[in-house]
């Protein structure tokens, strides 16, 4: 009997059901694994303070100076409005959280502290805000609500727009354009040795217009006034303008060449000078800022100064006082147009009288003899401007301390001062020959050409 193999067994055959279960094994095994989200802490604290979706929106700062001041506003506005500040974080990046540190600035000799690029998680009446400073260069404020109270941010924001000009650390303050707080010197009117009649023009022009300002636009007065200072170095520009300045408890803006250097600065002085009116724009030694003047050509520059100043937009309640000692390099357009430059006042150098009574002014502040012949002096400083009769004085004091043996118990002397006078002349008619001799060489040099 012959055996009769068996039928081989067929080791390739596999169950389909096998097959794609083994399938779904391979793709499983070499398809890429999804990578792990990085954190955000950011996205993570707002999802959580949120429960959910929020909205966001932005409004940028310009120009960057008031960054601090919207911070250290923002601040107040929320303790006023019963915002209760639950957290503060700063993330250096989108996986770090840190405590926030608080930066400050001085205003009246005091540091004022306030929180800088931080976020700032706020709670009222179970409505939840976050609020994020973003310092320059982005220079913007970021306002985050949930989804359902999106129409609030606008709300908030014109909130506290309202406060920050009624209420906020510039309305009353004086300030220059780089938002450093000035401390006024403290002159007054008494300080100022000018006539009445000159005295009267500020009143008038500056501190009733700005105290009374709603009832002569009642009356269809316009209130916005300019004034332009104008003569030589030292005559008591810069004086009155300090008096005046303290003379005025309204807003106040100083403007000098190194804190307008582009186009859309001016612009947006005045835009800031209408928010806080009334307000009082200071300009110093205007003929230096670049570009107010036609003699060289068309400037930008110029073209916003005179549509700040009496443009489109109504500048009620804002009084400008600019001063110059070279008036002739004005622009016509910008001196000889009311609704600009109303009043021009001239300072010349003072009169014999008021010679007089600047001396007095200056030794009243030191020991000096009696019997001083101040009129005597005073016909001998014909000429001379405030600044150079002060600086006789303080000659005048160097001089007696040295004779009194280097001693702080001296007495300025008529002979004192004459010698401090006679160094002050020479200065004074050095300077003046050089001038008159370069004068003559420019005006030699342009008959040539």
């Amino acid at each position: 009997m012959v055996d009769v193999p068996a039928e081989p067994k067929d080791y390739l055959h596999i169950n389909p059901e096998s097959i794609a279960d083994a399938a779904i094994i391979i793709r499983r095994a070499f398809a890429p694994k999804p990578q792990a989200r990085s954190p955000n802490f950011v996205l993570d604290d707002l999802d959580e303070w949120f429960g959910g979706e929020w909205h966001t929106e932005t409004h940028w700062i310009t120009p960057w100076g008031l960054y601090k001041i919207f911070c250290w506003d923002m601040e107040r506005y929320l303790e006023k409005n019963d915002w209760r500040l639950e957290k503060s974080i700063h993330y250096p990046n989108s996986q770090t959280r840190i405590p926030p540190s608080r930066s400050n600035f001085r205003k009246d000799g005091d540091p004022h502290e306030y929180w800088a690029d931080v976020y700032l998680f706020a709670e009222r009446d179970g409505m939840r805000i976050v609020i994020r400073l973003d310092p320059p260069p982005e220079c913007d404020i970021d306002l985050y609500a949930s989804k359902e109270e999106d129409s609030f941010l606008k709300e908030f924001w014109e909130s506290f727009r309202k406060y920050h000009r009624s209420e906020g650390i510039l309305k009353r303050s004086k300030f220059n354009f780089n938002f450093n707080f000035i401390q006024p010197r403290g002159r007054t009117w008494d300080d100022v040795k000018i006539s009445d009649e000159k005295k009267d023009i500020f009143t008038t022009n500056v501190v009733n217009v700005m105290a009374r300002t709603e009832e002569f636009n009642k009356q269809g007065l316009k209130t916005n006034r300019g004034l332009m200072l104008c003569g030589p170095p030292g005559c008591g520009k810069t004086l009155t303008t300090d008096a005046l300045v303290n003379d005025v408890d309204e807003t106040v803006i100083y403007v000098t060449t190194d804190t307008v250097t582009d186009t859309g600065e001016i612009k947006q002085i005045y835009s800031l000078a209408r928010s806080l009116s009334p307000t009082l724009v200071v300009f110093e030694d205007i003929d230096a800022l670049g570009g107010i003047s036609r003699q060289l050509g068309f400037h930008p520059l110029l073209a916003e100064f005179l549509d700040a100043l009496d443009g489109i937009e109504e500048n009620s309640a804002v009084v400008t006082i600019a001063s110059t000692n070279h008036p002739e390099m004005l622009d016509w357009a910008l001196v000889d147009r009311p609704g600009r430059f109303d009043i021009r006042i001239d300072f010349d150098y003072p009169e014999p009288e008021f010679v007089v009574a600047i001396l007095r002014k200056y030794l009243s502040r030191t020991t000096h003899e009696k019997g001083i012949d101040l009129k005597k002096l005073g016909r001998s400083c014909t000429g001379l401007s405030g600044a150079h009769l002060q600086e006789i004085v303080s000659q005048a004091g160097l001089i007696a301390f040295e004779e009194n043996n280097q001693e702080m118990d001296f007495s300025i002397s008529q002979a004192n001062i004459e010698d401090a006078l006679n160094r002050t002349l020479y200065n004074r008619r050095r300077y003046q020959d050089e001038r008159q001799l370069r004068s003559k060489d420019d005006h030699d040099g342009g008959m040539i050409g």
